[in-house]
């Protein structure tokens, strides 16, 4: 079974390092969410924080940085879900 459970930052970068072929690790984040599989392993994890573009930093608006799923199906949208998306990503 598929569950949303918050993920440690140390677990969540060295995720992003080993899992993500071209950005690294965010030099700043808000929170991070993480997406367990069977067994609680993590599968998945997005790590949330302030807009990049300085006329959105308003105080509420916040921005996916990096998501990262390591099967690629649906469960994409329970990470987009948990972190309070709005936005259009691509499929």
């Amino acid at each position: 079974m598929i569950t949303l459970r918050p993920v440690q930052r140390i677990k969540a970068r060295q995720f992003v390092l080993d899992h993500h072929r071209h950005h690294g690790w965010v030099s700043g984040f808000l929170w991070l969410q993480g997406l367990a599989g069977e067994g609680g392993a993590l599968i998945g994890t997005a790590v949330v924080g302030r807009p990049v573009a300085r006329a959105l930093q308003d105080g509420l608006t916040t921005e996916v940085t990096r998501l990262f799923l390591h099967h690629q199906s649906g469960e994409r949208s329970w990470l987009r879900t948990a972190t309070g998306c709005r936005s259009q990503m691509p499929r």
